[in-house]
């Protein structure tokens, strides 16, 4: 099972499934609609009866950065009970061994285990270089007048539905624009991602 923050998430994941062509059905999705629910959710399944092989958790480092999610997952009681962390995330995409009784765990922060960031922010890599440049600019420009009151914490995802706002099709959620490859899915990170997904499921 895969613990995702939202929508956009999970849309975007299999999307990219899709395009390095893992498994229908390789695992599940279970979309928490916050980082809290998801971490909590997390910690349920790892007590839960249920035996699983692996479970995975994507979530953003957001602002606060990687340090301060990983020691928010690291400090959960069943977490802490059950497993041995690193004292920091992998940059491949974090995976402890699971036991007889015990799933592997799997934990990727957005964008890339190091920086801090959202989905928005890995999906920025999977845009050509200069078509970013070029919608960084177009943002910057508008930042700061009445009727673009976006937060300095959404700069990403401004810069990009800019850039999937000049595409053929203008406006195409972000795992369609996967499809449609307005965002490359076989990118340095993108490859990252996928084999960490592999890796963890066995695929």
């Amino acid at each position: 099972m895969l613990l995702v923050e939202g929508q956009d998430d999970a849309h975007s994941i299999i999307a990219l499934c899709e395009a390095h062509d893992l498994a229908d059905g390789l695992f599940s999705f279970f979309v928490c609609d916050s980082v809290s629910k998801a971490l909590a959710k997390l910690d349920f399944l790892i007590s839960d009866a249920e035996p699983r092989t692996a479970v995975g958790i994507v979530v953003d480092a957001d602002e606060a950065g990687t340090a301060a999610r990983w020691d928010a997952i690291r400090s959960k009681p069943e977490i802490r009970r059950h497993y041995s962390l690193p004292p920091a995330p992998d940059a491949e995409g974090t995976i402890v061994p699971g036991t007889d009784v015990l799933p592997a765990l799997g934990v990727w922060l957005m964008p890339d285990n190091v920086n801090p960031g959202m989905l928005e922010d890995f999906l920025l890599h999977l845009a050509p270089p200069d078509g970013i440049a070029a919608a960084r600019d177009t943002v910057a420009g508008v930042r700061g007048q009445p009727w673009a009151p976006f937060r300095d914490v959404h700069h990403s995802k401004a810069v990009i539905h800019t850039w999937l706002a000049w595409q053929d099709e203008p406006g195409k959620p972000l795992g369609q624009s996967i499809t449609s490859h307005a965002l490359r899915p076989h990118t340095p990170i993108a490859l990252s991602f996928t084999d960490w997904l592999k890796r963890l499921f066995n695929a």
